[in-house]
């Protein structure tokens, strides 16, 4: 038996022409099934998997991405600082107007934007990459004897615009995806099912019978579609490499059934996309190496009957209430198996379902096609999907992990070519899925509506997923007020660092914070972004460290405002405030503190890590004040501000009025374990890390330029690295202990 499909090797063609991302198998595995503890409404978490290595490649490359662009970015700002007249560059010899320098000025910011954005899987990066791409190259070829070599990093930044297109665009096998779900959801919300009842289960076998009871289908609206996401392994042969995988598909059921499902791999360390795509009797698959070259592209009636097997696999497994109306005649054979013979169109096929205890945990098959080597020839082969891990939420149960398996007769035996998790199901969507694939938690910014709750209202909707309660409400301000802070700061401080000829004031005082900007720059702005990553992606941990940095970057903001003589970048200095100051209210003020305290262990050792914080902001008050009552008590008050060229000590101010008090408050709180001083003692714990570093650079900077300063000392240097060390103990204590409630 032959299909049409392009030649291709057995280790592409095989992996990706026939896997199903319907639960596959192993041995007979245990079907135990939890209770579902509280009923109708209640979401029970799948258990928590490690996720395949596509997504970690990927992560790599992105990242290696955001710090070329970054940086990219960054080097664009030497161009403007000439041309504005902000400093000499010796490294631009040639001349740049005025007019060219705001152009290296406004290719700055678009280039560093791009990289934020790209970092928190912003979906407009791309806009943000066309400006950037477009306007660097043009900055550059104004200086091309000068700035030639920023060419490649833009080259590198267009290679990935280009991918995205490749990969998201109109043309993608995402949009396509996109398009068909859409389609089909919105044709089978047209005909909206009954209530199931004992009397539509009366003409299935017993074993059957019992099995969509136990699924919780009796009491609940027809299954009309389902919606489900899956991460898992598949490899071609018994002795070949596993390959990693995410998949999202939707099944929709009545008389023009369809099953659209796309995976997104990682072959070779290369980007695999893969779609399949079954509506009414026609079967089709494709598939792209990089989202652009074609792999395999089969289709006909031996693909149709494959399909068919694992359409009516779906219907058995992921939605066992839509078996009541399918067109399969059933045959009992003996305790606990039943053999089903299912029509779709012209294709009918036979599986053997095996039931345990009223679940089932075997489908069988001879009506499965395994490849030849070149992928052009189909041949039946049996095929079998054990599943396990039963789930209940809302009163709907599906098992959520299984292996598929191909059976061999020469010798006689089986091996597992597939292994699957299902990461959450949606019954009955009300929208169609956003074809996104990169795992955003329920409740979290991005999500459809509807997501993350169970709705038993007419569709039906229920979700089984993470069931981590929120830790940040929906929307999008929290995020873009610090995307926006990321990129004013790096602004101020790549110029304060790269043009120190802009900065005025003392030499000690300049050198100072210019070890503050370096800190900014290589610590505090990618921790910031990395946090703001963390917490979109559900994480307690992420938003601790993201209020964190935040009241670190906000310090520091203090200090280029009024620790520094005013300069050319007095206004980015207040702009850079403003935003710190906003992006800390915002984020408050959408933290779920529920959330939040639902996330941390009974383990939490909250009277060490309070004790910590008292020792803390007692020491730090002592020290002060050891300095500045004897001071404001002399003849020469400003002996505090000596060798600074400052009118008054900004630490001290916001030391002593501000951040100390609000630690020392916080620690009381921890110390009676209330949710509102945990978050904020660990957020200080966070900031009070960077802060030691960043004072051990700037102590650095600070003694190399001026050594006979009293203001800054090298012998502060490792006192202060060894602060940051002891500092990040209670901190790792604190993290270790977050989202490890449930």
């Amino acid at each position: 038996m032959t299909s049409k499909a392009t030649t291709t090797p057995r280790a592409i063609h095989a992996e990706l022409a026939t896997p199903t991302p319907t639960i596959p198998s192993g041995p007979r595995l245990n079907p135990q099934v939890p209770d579902d503890p509280g009923g109708p409404g209640t979401r029970v978490a799948i258990p928590n998997q490690r996720r395949p290595g596509a997504a970690g490649l990927r992560t790599v490359v992105r990242w290696f991405i955001v710090v070329v662009t970054m940086g990219h970015g960054l080097i664009h700002l030497l161009g403007a600082a000439k041309g504005l007249g902000w400093a000499e560059v010796a490294s631009l010899p040639e001349p740049i107007g005025q007019a060219m320098g705001l152009a290296w000025l406004g290719a700055a910011v678009a280039v560093v934007a791009t990289a934020v954005l790209l970092a928190v899987r912003n979906r407009g990066w791309w806009v943000a990459g066309i400006v950037g791409v477009v306007t660097s190259q043009a900055v550059i070829l104004t200086s091309w004897n000068d700035a030639q070599a920023g060419t490649a990093a833009n080259v590198v930044l267009l290679v990935a615009l280009a991918y995205t297109l490749a990969s998201h665009g109109p043309k993608s096998y995402r949009a396509e995806y996109q398009r068909r779900t859409t389609a089909a959801l919105h044709e089978s919300a047209a005909g909206a099912g009954a209530v199931v009842t004992e009397a539509d289960l009366a003409h299935l076998p017993g074993l059957v019978a019992e099995y969509v009871r136990r699924s919780g289908a009796v009491g609940q609206p027809r299954l009309r579609s389902l919606h489900a996401t899956i991460h898992g392994r598949i490899r071609s042969g018994e002795n070949a490499p596993w390959m990693t995988y995410t998949g999202e598909q939707v099944n929709t059921f009545g008389p023009m059934p369809s099953r659209l499902f796309l995976m997104d791999a990682t072959m070779f360390a290369l980007p695999v996309d893969v779609l399949h795509v079954f509506v009414g009797p026609a079967a089709t698959i494709r598939v792209k190496l990089c989202s652009v070259v074609p792999m395999v592209n089969a289709s006909g009636p031996d693909m149709d009957r494959a399909e068919t097997v694992t359409l009516f696999n779906d219907l058995c497994i992921l939605a066992p209430a839509a078996l009541i109306d399918a067109p399969v005649v059933w045959q009992p054979i003996d305790d606990t198996h039943v053999r089903g013979i299912f029509t779709n169109g012209s294709q009918t096929i036979t599986a053997d379902l095996v039931f345990d205890d009223g679940n089932l945990v075997d489908f069988v098959s001879d009506d499965r096609m395994s490849t030849s080597p070149d992928g052009s020839v189909f041949t039946p082969q049996r095929w079998s999907t054990p599943v396990r891990d039963y789930r209940s939420v809302g009163g709907r149960r599906v098992a959520t992990y299984g292996e598929g398996r191909w059976h061999t007769t020469d010798p006689e035996g089986h091996y597992a070519y597939l292994e699957y998790n299902l990461d959450d199901i949606t019954f009955n969507p009300r929208t169609s899925p956003t074809g996104r694939q990169d795992r955003r938690p329920l409740d979290q910014p991005g999500s459809e509506p509807g997501e993350g709750r169970t709705d038993l209202r007419s569709n039906s909707e229920v979700r089984v997923g993470q069931d981590k309660p929120p830790v940040l409400a929906r929307g999008r301000a929290p995020f873009l007020l610090s995307g926006a802070l990321v990129v004013v700061a790096a602004i101020a401080a790549g110029f304060s660092f790269f043009s120190p000829s802009i900065l005025t004031g003392a030499p000690v005082a300049i050198g100072c914070l210019r070890g503050t900007a370096l800190v900014i720059l290589v610590a505090g702005l990618p921790v910031l972004v990395a946090a703001m990553t963390r917490t979109a992606h559900g994480s307690a941990r992420g938003l601790v460290v993201w209020l964190g940095t935040l009241a670190y970057l906000l310090y520091q903001a203090v200090m280029f405002c009024f620790a520094t003589p005013v300069n050319k970048l007095f206004l980015f200095y207040i702009a850079y405030l403003g935003l710190a100051i906003w992006s800390i209210v915002v984020l408050l003020r959408n933290t779920d503190l529920l959330g939040y305290r639902a996330r941390l262990s009974p383990r939490l050792p909250a009277r060490f890590i309070a004790g910590f914080a008292l020792t803390l902001a007692v020491l730090n008050a002592y020290a002060w004040l050891a300095s500045i009552i004897p001071a404001v008590f002399s003849t020469e008050p400003s002996t505090l501000v000596q060798d600074t060229g400052l009118l008054t000590n900004p630490v001290y101010v916001q030391d002593l009025a501000i951040w100390l008090p609000l630690l020392f408050t916080s620690a009381l709180a921890t110390w009676r374990r209330k949710p509102w001083g945990m978050l904020v003692t660990g957020a200080m714990l966070a900031m009070f890390v960077l802060e030691s570093i960043g004072i051990a650079a700037d102590q650095w900077f600070g003694s190399l330029a001026a050594p006979l300063s009293s203001a800054a000392s090298m012998s502060m240097v490792p006192t202060f690295t060894v602060a940051a060390v002891i500092s990040a103990v209670p901190l790792n204590l604190y993290c270790r202990n977050l989202d490890r409630a449930l």
